[in-house]
């Protein structure tokens, strides 16, 4: 038996016990007669190239892709062309986290500062979105009331309009709700409303860290693609000069081992 096939055993035949040798090649067996016996013969396949003998011709088929040979009559594939791939300006985080740092009163009208308050805060029904409702009219009128002063009393105090220097920080936000809701018709208390200011005013800081981290990132981003053609420049340049060393090492080995010889 040649290279690739084995022996399967005997199989009875129905007039005798007749040994029959099953060769296995790794493809497929053709059994031909021979007398009482049978001989197995490999076949190849189509794609292949058969030699002289009749016998497939071997080869490698670890090497495949680029590596590999092209079967008879197969075009070799183009190499496709270079193409110099360009970064175009990241898009961080959507519309919300998009823009630069704003105001307290700005953050009130602005359309995606309410989309976002509505999502956290709720709609109509929550005290918070009644609160930012009611600041959003009171930056246009006296929403909260005007009491005018008396003479020989002491002067009221007045929230007055939802001004910038009002909405600065917390703490005067804080102080502007207590003044606006002293007698609120749904009696939750001045400190109840003081505890929704707070909640608003986080809101509002929460968004514009967030807005202001996006931004960073962005630039970020944007100062290190402005500074990729001076890290290759420089990347190029060591390159040349390791590469120059080398060449200069091996000639310097191969003289001394020369000389040696």
């Amino acid at each position: 038996m040649g290279p690739g096939t084995c022996m399967a055993g005997f199989l009875e035949h129905r007039r005798g016990v007749t040994p029959y040798f099953l060769s296995l090649p790794r493809t497929a067996i053709s059994i031909q007669p021979m007398g009482d016996s049978v001989r197995a013969l490999p076949i190849t396949d189509q794609g292949r190239d058969t030699g002289a003998n009749g016998h497939a011709l071997a080869c490698n088929t670890q090497n495949s892709g680029h590596n590999a040979l092209p079967f008879a009559g197969q075009r070799p594939t183009a190499t496709a062309p270079y193409v110099e791939f360009k970064l175009a300006p990241p898009v961080v985080a959507g519309t919300i986290l998009t823009g630069a740092e704003i105001g307290f009163l700005e953050f009130l009208t602005d359309p995606a500062s309410a989309d976002y308050c509505e999502l956290l805060l709720g709609g109509q029904a929550t005290s918070a979105a009644t609160m930012l409702r009611e600041f959003r009219k009171a930056t246009e009128f006296h929403f909260f009331g005007h009491r005018h002063a008396k003479p020989g009393r002491k002067k009221p105090r007045n929230p007055g309009m939802l001004t910038a220097p009002a909405s600065a920080t917390k703490k005067l936000l804080k102080k502007y709700a207590r003044l606006a809701y002293r007698g609120d018709p749904e009696r939750r208390g001045v400190a109840f409303w003081e505890r929704v200011a707070w909640l608003v005013w986080n809101c509002y800081a929460t968004l514009m860290a967030l807005r202001c981290r996006a931004e960073t990132i962005r630039q970020q981003e944007l100062k290190r693609m402005a500074d990729l053609p001076t890290k290759r420049a420089g990347r190029t340049e060591y390159m040349r000069g390791y590469r120059a060393k080398q060449r200069t090492n091996t000639a310097s080995h191969t003289k001394t081992e020369t000389e040696e010889a």
